[in-house]
């Protein structure tokens, strides 16, 4: 398969996508159920956005799915492997929390929009 011209992502799909993988990022063992509270919300707003991208788009489609996959997976792993989290730990929360934030924002301001 050949794609022809450039190929873009919205800035809507790019944010959920990168939001997740900061995410991932933020599991230790004293904020699993945070974490999972926070990607049910992902799941949600990926939900939405499947529904604000045009069909034709399928570059856009491709990563959401993606993204709901990794969100799915991710959960389930929080809820089944207690260990799981704790290989997250090393990472600086404070840092994340910040970018979390400003991308729940971004999310928001996207989907209040369309």
């Amino acid at each position: 398969m050949r794609l022809a011209g450039a190929t873009t992502v919205s800035q809507l799909t790019m944010t959920l996508y990168l939001l997740t993988e900061s995410q991932r990022k933020l599991c230790s063992p004293t904020t699993r159920h945070a974490s999972t509270a926070s990607f049910t919300d992902v799941l949600d707003w990926i939900a939405d956005a499947e529904k604000i991208v045009p069909k034709d788009n399928l570059f856009d489609l491709l990563t959401l799915k993606l993204t709901q996959r990794k969100a799915i997976t991710y959960i389930t792993k929080l809820l089944t492997d207690d260990r799981f989290c704790s290989e997250n730990a090393a990472f600086t929360h404070r840092f994340f929390n910040r970018l979390i934030k400003s991308v729940v924002s971004i999310i928001a301001n996207l989907t209040h929009r369309a």
